[in-house]
């Protein structure tokens, strides 16, 4: 006979909590450049997790009034040729988890081509809207390609294209 106890209905409790934090998962990139001041330091920061991506997946990289790095994320991983981006993912990254004034938003685009969609475009210019009533700076927002068929990966920068308004 087993004499196991187990609490009472009454004695059990369901507890919930979410635990909000960043983790810096490129401490090895910003002990060397402490800010992302300009597209080489961001690609640096960014090709480790682009290589090898089958899927569209897209990343927000924090930055303080500095340009310091505080943060990086990946915001959503989709399918071979869309990912969704939530804005309240966006949101809740830089003002709750990072304290953050600046964005570098990037995602990849496993087909090969670094040509901005007409998507890319409208959710580039629809976050800089929102993201300006909150003070904080959309800097870039970068697509990589991988390079097919062993050829060399390439990036593009849609604030040097100009998309990116100022």
């Amino acid at each position: 006979m087993s004499h196991e106890t187990t609490p009472r209905d009454e004695e059990m409790y369901l507890v919930a909590r979410k635990k909000i934090r960043c983790i810096s998962v490129c401490e090895h990139v910003t002990r060397r450049q402490g800010t992302v001041t300009d597209f080489d330091a961001a690609r640096a920061l960014l090709k480790p997790f682009f290589d090898q991506e089958p899927y569209e997946v897209v990343y927000a990289v924090a930055l303080d009034s500095s340009n310091r790095f505080l943060g990086f994320m990946k915001l959503e991983e989709g399918t071979s040729n869309s990912a969704r981006v939530h804005l309240r993912k966006i949101f809740t990254f830089l003002l709750c988890e990072t304290n953050a004034t600046g964005l570098i938003l990037a995602h990849n685009h496993p087909g090969g081509s670094t040509q901005p969609s007409r998507e890319d475009i409208a959710l580039t210019r629809k976050i800089h809207e929102h993201l300006k009533e909150l003070d904080v700076r959309l800097l870039d927002h970068i697509i990589y390609a991988p390079g097919l068929s062993e050829g060399e990966s390439s990036w593009v920068s849609l604030q040097s294209m100009g998309l990116v308004p100022a």
